[in-house]
């Protein structure tokens, strides 16, 4: 909340995003402070959680009653597997074709997701790993469905983004070497891991490393249309 009037005070606009758990309590203490908030809904449903009818119906309530604007976040967590990339797809394109084409409720529908894993404690040093980002491919599937054409300027991605540093414990001064460098890129295909390696073939992965940036650093690439960059 103090976040909030901060920004006020200095002429800046903030987006806050509640998850449902938290709506629409959070949003009427909100409604002096911002003209226009997101909502957080985890995909799928709980199953001990509000089925999505009685979600979407709490969310339009609320807009018929107030004053506010409102982008729907459908969260889809992180898809690593195929398997996973199918069934998330399956209950997207439900969700959408069953609550948004007829309702105007909605300012946008920002589907977020991320198909970088947790844990790459599998990547050995020295190697390098590729991840296929089913969040994208997920995501343009969707957008290029004439079913939803109608939905297609609403449509947004997002990627997860850095919401937390952690710091860590450990004093790097006391190490001899140092950390080993680890470098991430992200394409529209995949998600690719670099680790770094402390023996003769040093120089070599410095190299490849270089070569990387010169591909994907490129002012070549750019991003198309129905993106958000989460910073």
């Amino acid at each position: 909340m103090q976040i909030i009037k901060e920004f006020k005070r200095n002429n800046k606009n903030i987006l806050p995003i509640i998850p449902f758990y938290d709506f629409p309590k959070t949003a009427k203490l909100l409604l002096p402070l911002v003209d226009r908030l997101a909502v957080r809904i985890p995909i799928p449903e709980d199953i001990d959680g509000p089925s999505y009818t009685n979600i979407f119906e709490t969310i339009k309530d609320f807009k018929r009653g107030n004053n506010i604007l409102i982008d729907v976040i459908l969260d889809l967590n992180i898809i690593t597997e195929k398997n996973e990339a199918n069934r998330q797809f399956r209950e997207l394109k439900y969700i959408l074709e069953e609550f948004f084409i007829p309702e105007t409720f909605y300012e946008s529908i920002i589907i977020s997701s991320t198909s970088f894993p947790e844990n790459l404690s599998s990547i050995s040093a020295g190697e390098k790993a590729v991840f296929n980002r089913y969040d994208i491919k997920l995501f343009n599937k969707i957008l290029e469905m004439p079913m939803f054409k109608n939905l297609k300027n609403k449509l947004i991605y997002s990627d997860y983004g850095v919401t937390k540093f952690t710091d860590t414990e450990l004093d790097f001064s006391k190490m001899r070497y140092g950390p080993l460098p680890k470098v991430k890129y992200t394409t529209m295909d995949q998600y690719i891991v670099l680790k770094g390696k402390r023996n003769n073939n040093t120089k070599k992965m410095v190299k490849v490393i270089e070569n990387w940036q010169m591909k994907f650093m490129s002012p070549n690439i750019t991003l198309e249309k129905n993106f958000l960059l989460v910073i």
